[in-house]
C-alpha cells in the first residue's frame, strides 16, 4: 500500500492515519472548558471587580485552542510503517520523527510527565533497543498501528 507517500517513503510502507475525531474532540474540549470558565464566572461570581484582565486571557487562551485545532485539522499527521523504520509525518511539516528499526521490536508505553503539580500520562510507541525516540499515540488506532508494523515484520513486545 503506498498511498499517500511522498519522494522521502519507502515503497513498502503502510500508512496508519491520525483519527480526525479524536483530534477534533481534544481541541473542542478546550474550548469548552476555557470559554465555559469564563461564562460560569460572569455568571456565578458576584463582585464588583473588573474581569477584563480574566477575560482577555480567557480569549487568547481560547483563540489560541481554536488555531490549534485549524492547525492540526489542516496538516493532519501520519504513521509510515516500513521494514526499515517507523515515521511519523505532519503534511505540511519538513520535520517528521523516526524510529529505526534495531531488533525488530516496537512496543506501547505509557509516559507520565510532571507539569507543574500535576502528572500527565501519554501512551507511545518506542522501539525497546533504539535511541530514546518515542512517537505520541493519543490520536493514532493503537491495533491499526500493531496490524501493520506486524504486517511488516514488526513484532510486538510488552513494555520493560
Amino acid at each position: 500500500m503506498s498511498i499517500g507517500l511522498d519522494e522521502e517513503s519507502p515503497a513498502d510502507a503502510i500508512v496508519v492515519k491520525e483519527d480526525a475525531g479524536v483530534v477534533h474532540v481534544t481541541w473542542a474540549f478546550l474550548v469548552i472548558v476555557v470559554l465555559g470558565g469564563l461564562w460560569a464566572l460572569h455568571t456565578f461570581v458576584d463582585s464588583t471587580e473588573s474581569f477584563v484582565p480574566v477575560d482577555i486571557v480567557g480569549g487568547l487562551l481560547a483563540a489560541i485552542f481554536v488555531a490549534g485545532w485549524i492547525y492540526e485539522g489542516r496538516h493532519p499527521a501520519r504513521l509510515e510503517i516500513s521494514r526499515a523504520s517507523i515515521v511519523q509525518r505532519r503534511r505540511g511539516r519538513k520535520r517528521s520523527v523516526v524510529l529505526e528499526r534495531t531488533t525488530g521490536e516496537f512496543t506501547f508505553e505509557i509516559r507520565s510527565e510532571l507539569l507543574g503539580e500535576h502528572t500527565t500520562v501519554a501512551p507511545v510507541l518506542v522501539v525497546p533497543d533504539g535511541d530514546g525516540t518515542e512517537i505520541g499515540m493519543s490520536s493514532y488506532d493503537r491495533q491499526k498501528v500493531q496490524q501493520a508494523c506486524e504486517a511488516l515484520g514488526w513484532h510486538l513486545v510488552p513494555p520493560r
